[in-house]
């Protein structure tokens, strides 16, 4: 009976000891949040600290954010983005995390290199929480002002539009810029491109409107260093040996982008023969 009663004296003392730790425990955890608190507070002084939720698009689907902030000050900050690649826009959003709070802003931080989209999805969904109202030209307004700058003065041409084709516009000089709908890696975000033909059909300039292709892969198809070999084009293929006709080369591990670019050019070739 004495065994007993030591055994269950024992069990007791071995409660009493996990609740004290336990409490303990929470004890230390509520002391460290008071910590962390007030160290947020010294950094803004009498403001309030206000808890703001924002999302954007990201790479390949919404980026949340829970920004705590005053003013224009961020203390504290949470980044969610279950479609990101892991270790891309995963790894991203935690970089631009630490670089956010380690400055307690978002401006003067750089987009992390190979994840474009992801930090521009990060950028767009903070200021979402923080009531900061991004004005977002439409596509439209891009390549109204591409445009102009390819070929001042011109204006939108009136007329039946091509397939891929979403807009042209003209100087009255014979020269045209279209804006053309070319599909690449990611079907569900074809990119879209200006293409500026001379009066005698030639390839004279290209610009990218909207993109949404991989950084390093279908972003290698989209720069000048790429399309250039477009440039004094009047008819273009990818096969070898055709007579007056231009090659055109893809990059390789961008085919999709390559061809979706070939085909963006050879609809403004198709449109231009009817203006």
């Amino acid at each position: 009976m004495k065994k007993d009663n030591k055994f269950i004296i024992a069990i007791v003392a071995m409660i009493v000891v996990g609740v004290a730790i336990s409490f303990g425990g929470q004890a230390a955890l509520a002391a460290d949040a008071q910590k962390a608190e007030a160290a947020k507070q010294a950094l803004v002084g009498d403001a309030e600290i206000i808890t703001g939720e924002g999302s954007a698009d990201g790479f390949a689907g919404p980026i949340k954010a829970t920004v705590e902030y005053a003013g224009d000050i961020i203390v504290g900050l949470t980044l969610s983005g279950d479609a990101e690649t892991p270790d891309i826009g995963g790894k991203a959003m935690t970089e631009l995390k630490d670089a956010i709070l380690a400055s307690n802003t978002y401006e003067g931080v750089d987009v992390i290199s190979g994840a474009t989209y992801t930090s521009k999805g990060v950028f767009s969904a903070i200021k979402a929480a923080m009531g900061i109202v991004e004005y977002v030209p439409s596509d439209e307004e891009i390549f109204a002002g591409i445009a102009e700058e390819m070929l001042p003065g011109c204006a939108a041409v009136d007329t039946v539009l091509g397939e891929n084709v979403l807009a042209v516009m003209g100087d009255g000089s014979g020269k045209y810029v279209f804006m053309v709908q070319g599909v690449g890696h990611y079907p569900d975000y074809p990119f879209k491109v200006a293409v500026l033909l001379n009066a005698d059909g030639t390839v004279a300039d290209i610009d990218v409107i909207y993109s949404h292709e991989t950084d390093g892969f279908g972003t290698e198809v989209l720069n000048e260093n790429y399309w250039q070999q477009y440039f004094g084009a009047k008819e273009i293929t990818r096969k070898s040996g055709v007579e007056g006709v231009t090659k055109i080369d893809t990059v390789s591990g961008a085919t999709e982008t390559s061809v979706g670019l070939y085909e963006c050019v050879k609809a403004a070739f198709a449109q231009f023969a009817t203006l």
